[in-house]
């Protein structure tokens, strides 16, 4: 039986970690060249980082099918508003997926904007091409649940069940 010093499998570890590393910070560009299209309002290369039949889903549930779609949608909104702010918070990666925490913010020709933090879920072909990518939005308008107000709610209901129960 063959067997590998611990030099030579130290040698073939790096080597895969130095790739996977490698192909991690190409999609990491891969996604901020996305972005800073949007930030630029300019196509700096929509066809080489999608594949030509890309779908791409919004995160208030636009679906694009294909690379052409996305390169018209891109245009199209670009001559409606300007991306402010698309700030990536943070990547994860896994095989061929990345997920990619961001902060957006546009401001629309008619003094309208959005504002929101989202998440990219991105699946991509063993050249680095962008296949699927599904956004997820989360507003801003944050609100506390009062646990107290349904504490008492839930208390209240208890209590009726109870007397109800108890009267029968």
């Amino acid at each position: 039986m063959w067997h590998l010093d611990d030099e030579v499998k130290m040698n073939v570890v790096d080597s895969f970690s130095l790739k996977r590393g490698w192909i991690m910070n190409q999609r990491e560009e891969i996604i901020r060249l996305w972005y800073d299209m949007w930030l630029q309002q300019k196509d700096l290369g929509i066809e080489d980082i999608f594949t030509e039949d890309v779908i791409y889903i919004e995160s208030w549930s636009p679906k694009y099918e294909n690379r052409i779609t996305v390169k018209h949608w891109f245009e199209e909104w670009n001559t409606r508003g300007k991306v402010l702010i698309w700030d990536i918070i943070q990547y994860f990666h896994k095989e061929n997926q990345t997920i990619v925490e961001w902060y957006f913010k546009d401001e629309m020709n008619d003094g309208s904007n959005d504002e929101f933090d989202g998440i990219s879920l991105i699946e991509w072909t063993s050249d680095n091409k962008i296949k699927f990518l599904k956004e997820f939005g989360c507003n801003l308008n944050n609100y506390k649940l009062n646990i107290l107000i349904c504490s008492y709610k839930a208390l209240l209901n208890f209590l009726f069940i109870l007397t109800a129960s108890t009267i029968s």
